[in-house]
């Protein structure tokens, strides 16, 4: 692991209040229990690629066993969507949506599947590179495919994102300050849509960023509501206890994962997650002035971030928590001065 660095320190700060935050609500026992094992699962999967993805070699041969699993379960994700029969010895799916299935694949919900296949997508574009345009093509669909297959808001962001930023990576290749640039603009998009709509830029988001209208609408009143339930409880959150809102909104889940965790632990441990991952993606991008250009970094940190916006429309839950921490962590791995891109197709060979 070498020298610890501020993201590790945030990452034991955000498991660190984790269990604080349970222990104040429901005494030592269950706080160490059940804070403790949700800690694990965020820190375990972080410190597992932190120690073992230790270097660029390691790093894409990672990321590589993730674009073949994915690629392995399109055709029967896609079978699904359209048949809603589920290949892997789950229940056929009852819930649909645009008229489709949504597709769970080997994972217990249709967004687990919708994350995970697209979490690497752009990581993908640039391991496939070198391939013949035929085998290149179809490992991107596949991997698209699978994520799309689940009909799930939060992967079509997920991917939409990543396709959007490597546009813009394309376009200004040349520009040293292109995601500073990118940032002015976002910002001045965020503050024009502010002043020329009756809605705030939150709901405009909501509105154009989900497939079906009723959830966008839904999803703007739980961010009304969850946000003043923080506000209440800004430092130890409510725990698992359920949240304020008005009687017509009767499910209790929340999706959106970042919000979830200032609800429920305080906004300590939600910062402390959420700038650790900024951390990570700014120094990641710093490390090409230092080291020189290398695109797997510049592809990580797309990956990532639209990793972390999705975040705002799903809650990462279980596996899906320790497989974004994981994929925070092995960003670590690209601190350094790294060899030349290596295509997926030696990766597999070795």
């Amino acid at each position: 692991m070498g020298n610890l660095q501020l993201v590790d320190y945030l990452m034991f700060f955000f498991a660190f209040w984790f269990v604080a935050a349970l222990t104040y609500h429901y005494g030592l026992g269950r706080g160490l229990e059940s804070g403790g094992i949700l800690a694990i699962e965020g820190t375990g999967g972080y410190l597992i690629a932190r120690n073992y993805v230790d270097t660029y070699e390691r790093f894409c041969k990672s990321i590589t066993l993730c674009i073949l699993l994915i690629s392995v379960c399109s055709v029967p994700c896609l079978y699904e969507m359209l048949t809603g029969t589920n290949f892997f010895g789950r229940e056929s799916l009852t819930e649909m949506r645009l008229g489709l299935h949504r597709a769970h694949g080997p994972f217990v919900h249709a967004i687990a599947l919708g994350i995970f296949g697209g979490s690497v997508f752009s990581i993908c574009v640039l391991l496939t590179k070198s391939m013949d345009p035929v085998s290149r093509w179809i490992v991107r669909v596949a991997v698209l495919s699978t994520a799309l297959s689940s009909v799930s808001t939060g992967a079509l962001v997920d991917a939409l994102l990543q396709i959007q930023l490597l546009i813009w990576a394309a376009v200004f290749t040349r520009h040293p300050s292109k995601w500073k640039l990118l940032f002015v603009v976002l910002m001045v998009l965020y503050i024009c849509v502010d002043i020329a709509s009756n809605r705030t830029p939150i709901r405009v988001f909501f509105d154009y960023l989900t497939l079906n209208p009723a959830t966008g609408y839904y999803r703007q009143n739980t961010w009304d509501y969850g946000m003043r339930e923080v506000m209440r409880h800004p430092f130890l959150g409510i725990g698992f206890e359920d949240w304020k809102r008005p009687s017509w909104m009767v499910a209790s889940s929340i999706d959106n994962f970042w919000l979830v965790l200032a609800i429920q632990n305080g906004l300590p441990s939600a910062l402390s997650l959420l700038i650790a991952s900024v951390v990570m993606i700014m120094r990641v991008l710093k490390a090409d002035q230092r080291f020189g250009f290398q695109p797997i970094r510049q592809c990580w940190a797309i990956s990532f971030t639209a990793l972390m916006v999705a975040g705002v429309t799903v809650h990462f839950w279980g596996p899906m928590l320790v497989y974004f921490c994981f994929l925070l962590g092995s960003g670590a791995a690209l601190l350094a001065n790294l060899q030349m891109d290596r295509p997926l197709i030696v990766l597999i060979k070795n």
